[in-house]
């Protein structure tokens, strides 16, 4: 099974389900962890509210596993992609014959394999990465490779869906990808980023993968049951938080980072739902 994270009641039913228990039974667990983590009744122990939770869990003891997670994907595509659904890696978005390899080439930009990373030929001529002082390098080196062992091609998303339109970051990705922005701007080409914008719509992707194959960002060490201890723990403090905030003055500052490995793609048989965004779900 897997906890729904598109909504509070989803979230709420699927905790109740996985527990066997109700909702009252839930929000009253959820009330006992949140006092005892607030011992003073300022500072809230977010290390205390989550050993409270899991300990409640190991009491009711759970007989479905949790096995899936839900990964939203925020992605701003070219209109030529059609209907493709897959979730790709960067290397192979840059590398492998794409609409945005495409794309990029009929805008002087390509991109070649050379010594583990990928270098960036600007017509014609390669561009260098070296001076680590330029604004935008370190990104763009870190993006394509050139840090041996932290290559960050990795195609990622978020556990929650429920106040993903108020995270600060789908805002940002309106405009466009991250790295077609930086690119744009280093190479000082706006072009590149205007004509992508006019050819492309956002979107958010939903797939359900299973929860062996993502990693939760900044905690890699975390195995199978660490992982679903966390979900859970974060999803419990969601819930916290709309017990004691108004929906309309809340927002997604803290919701989980899922990526996959560097070299992983996620085909589209994973996905199972799409949403248009524009600018006034935005907030």
């Amino acid at each position: 099974m897997y906890i729904d994270t598109t909504s509070q009641r989803s979230m709420e039913r699927s905790l109740c389900t996985y527990l066997n228990i109700t909702s009252s039974e839930l929000y009253q667990y959820i009330d006992y962890a949140s006092e005892k983590a607030t011992p003073d009744k300022w500072g809230f122990n977010s290390e205390i509210f989550n050993v409270e939770l899991m300990s409640i869990i190991s009491d009711l003891q759970p007989e479905i596993p949790i096995d899936e997670i839900q990964l939203h994907h925020l992605t701003r595509r070219l209109n030529t992609d059609g209907e493709n659904n897959d979730g790709c890696n960067l290397k192979f978005l840059l590398a492998t014959e794409t609409p945005l390899r495409t794309f990029l080439r009929e805008h002087g930009v390509e991109f070649a394999e050379h010594k583990g990373h990928l270098l960036i030929i600007h017509y014609g001529s390669v561009v260098s990465l070296e001076d680590t002082n330029q604004i935008d390098v370190c990104y763009l080196r870190g993006r394509l490779g050139y840090n041996a062992g932290r290559e960050d091609y990795c195609f990622n998303g978020f556990a929650m869906r429920d106040l993903l339109m108020k995270n600060s970051y789908a805002r940002e990705l309106y405009d466009g990808p991250e790295f077609l922005v930086v690119l744009s701007r280093f190479l000082r080409n706006k072009k590149i980023q205007k004509d992508f914008f006019e050819n492309s719509t956002y979107f958010c992707l939903n797939y359900l993968l299973p929860i062996n194959s993502i990693v939760f960002d900044g905690h890699e060490e975390m195995d199978y049951a660490h992982k679903c201890q966390f979900l859970i723990s974060q999803v419990c403090h969601r819930l916290l938080i709309y017990q004691n905030s108004h929906p309309e003055y809340m927002y997604d500052h803290d919701n989980p980072i899922l990526r996959l490995d560097d070299d992983a793609i996620v085909p589209a048989s994973f996905q199972y739902g799409k949403e248009i965004i524009t600018l006034d779900m935005l907030c």
